[in-house]
């Protein structure tokens, strides 16, 4: 025969925390969809860092073989330059011709650090 008296100011616990309107599940729905979508951009970041990585490993090959090449080409522009300042006429005409397209040969800018 517990019959419960009600107290002024007094609220059921069961019926204040248990009740869920449709404002709280709105909520919990809402904050559902925020913490799943940061879950998917966190995963999407992390393959997309994983992608760049890969990316950036398979260029340090070609890298290191255009660089070889680059200074390959300087030595021997080098070489026909000093050439042509010697009077080798073959040399002459290629500086000309590499003048006459727009290519300039300056041998001091390896040194300098400009090439």
């Amino acid at each position: 025969m517990n019959q419960e008296v009600p107290i002024e100011g007094v609220e059921r616990r069961g019926a204040a925390l248990g009740s869920l309107t449709p404002v709280r599940v709105a909520l919990l729905l809402g904050l559902a969809t925020l913490a799943a979508d940061q879950v998917w951009s966190i995963m999407n970041l992390r393959r997309t860092s994983a992608e760049l990585a890969t990316a950036i490993s398979a260029q340090e090959g070609p890298l290191l073989q255009a660089r070889r090449i680059e200074t390959q080409l300087d030595a021997l522009a080098t070489g026909t330059f000093k050439l042509a300042q010697a009077g080798n006429r073959n040399a002459q005409a290629i500086v000309a011709d590499l003048q006459a397209k727009g290519v300039s040969i300056d041998p001091e800018a390896r040194k300098r650090g400009d090439g």
